[in-house]
């Protein structure tokens, strides 16, 4: 869900209820996610959740790759039916971390974007924000 407020490039709140109703007024990608995520809930096979997830990974992708055509997924076929995941997102966010320019390149990212997106810290220093507002124009 964040990922998609990082690619409608809107503020995510970060309280759950909030979040969740908020994320149904984004433009893009919340009503095909959406129900996608909701069946993430109801389902008791794994195997069938990490496939939905999949799902909206290369949905998130393909909006991605609309915008800039800049990701490039590597696919590693029958790793779903081994319990793992068939894209190599490591490949994903190395791409993504290596098209990044300037001063926000400078700033250290430790952890997954999803630390980094909600980390109340990272988002509370002035010059970090000022840095990251780029992404959010």
């Amino acid at each position: 869900m964040k990922l998609t407020f990082l690619l409608n490039r809107k503020y995510s709140p970060s309280y759950p209820k909030w979040l969740g109703r908020e994320f149904y007024k984004l433009p893009s990608l919340s009503k095909e996610i959406g129900p996608i995520l909701e069946g993430c809930y109801l389902d008791p096979d794994i195997k069938s959740i990490i496939g939905k997830l999949e799902k909206i990974c290369i949905l998130l992708i393909e909006y991605q790759n609309a915008i800039d055509g800049m990701v490039k997924a590597e696919i590693r076929p029958f790793s779903l039916s081994r319990g793992f995941w068939n894209i190599d997102f490591q490949h994903i966010a190395n791409q993504i971390y290596n098209s990044i320019e300037g001063e926000l390149k400078s700033i250290p990212l430790d952890g997954a974007v999803d630390q980094w997106v909600t980390n109340q810290d990272f988002l509370l220093d002035i010059h970090k924000m000022k840095i990251l507002s780029s992404v959010y124009k």
